[in-house]
């Protein structure tokens, strides 16, 4: 018997999360090359296994945005792509990876798209979510919204990716510097940053086991997704709002938010990137189960 058998299978992979922006163009459909450019050489250099991309628009070859077609696995070098489409414009998610997408659903909710998808991880199946909650959908509906579709899971190991739109409790953040750094920004900073302090969302996740990749790794840091300098400099308005959870079978060996001259050109996020061992055992929980803690819900 070899020690694969005894302890399980297990691989390293890196998952990269990255909120594009309008895929690449400005809102009346006009391409930002220059970002597009500088987004591919971030990836080129970090070159993740697995790609998640928000905001990933025009993946779709259908009506809505004005007839542009980006076909994001060419675009990024990946052989293995799918696009979750996001209504009847031109928003979407797309997952691209190294290794076969066996599966995919798209569970359309309206402003609170959903994705799984299935990935073989040399014969090891991966279970990859992505949530990308819209930041107009308050934190109760976005607790909901967690509690409904992305804890409707049944196997290890897992990952969910995506942009929250949502501050974790971890997080330490002043209500005054939040106000003043978004004035400018958004409409109504005081609404906004009082939504996003009630913080119900990310807690759904982590009482149930879920694993902040970044956390793990950096227990008594912090480093913002948004806003780059593409949108503001003026990091006041600093927040993480992008993530990637795992299960915890998965051991988190690194994660962090990448920001440099590339990042601030690319988007109005920062990606965030995990590296995980992953193993094909799956996760047995003894006590306070996966499963009991999900009846509480």
């Amino acid at each position: 018997m070899s020690l694969d058998d005894l302890v399980g299978k297990h691989m390293q992979v890196k998952v990269m999360n990255y909120n594009v922006l309008h895929g690449f163009h400005s809102l009346d459909h006009k391409p930002e090359n220059e970002r597009l450019t500088a987004a591919q050489e971030v990836v080129r250099q970090e070159d993740p296994d697995i790609l998640v991309l928000t905001e990933a628009c025009y993946g779709a070859q259908k009506p809505g945005g004005g007839g542009i077609f980006m076909d994001y696995g060419k675009l990024f070098g990946f052989a293995n792509y799918r696009f979750a489409k996001r209504g009847d414009a031109e928003w979407g998610s797309a997952i691209l990876s190294k290794y076969p997408i066996t599966s995919m659903q798209n569970n359309e909710r309206g402003m609170q798209n959903h994705v799984r998808t299935t990935i073989d991880l040399k014969g090891m199946p991966l279970m990859l979510d992505v949530a990308h909650p819209h930041p107009s959908v308050s934190e109760e509906d976005k607790a909901k919204y967690f509690k409904e579709v992305v804890l409707a899971r049944h196997s290890n190991p897992y990952v969910l990716a995506g942009d929250f739109n949502s501050l974790s409790p971890q997080d330490k953040y002043e209500r005054a510097d939040l106000i003043a750094g978004l004035h400018g920004q958004v409409r109504y900073p005081e609404a906004v940053v009082d939504s996003w302090l009630k913080r119900l969302a990310v807690p759904v996740l982590t009482s149930v086991g879920l694993v902040d990749t970044y956390r793990s790794a950096h227990p008594h840091s912090f480093d913002y997704t948004i806003p780059t300098d593409y949108l503001s400099k003026d990091k006041r308005s600093g927040v993480r709002i992008d993530y990637i959870f795992a299960s915890p079978d998965i051991k988190v060996k690194d994660s962090y938010v990448i920001q440099n001259a590339l990042t601030n050109k690319a988007s109005d996020h920062h990606p965030v990137v995990a590296v995980l061992d992953i193993r094909s055992k799956a996760w047995e929980p003894r006590e306070n189960s996966w499963t009991d803690t999900l009846r509480l819900f």
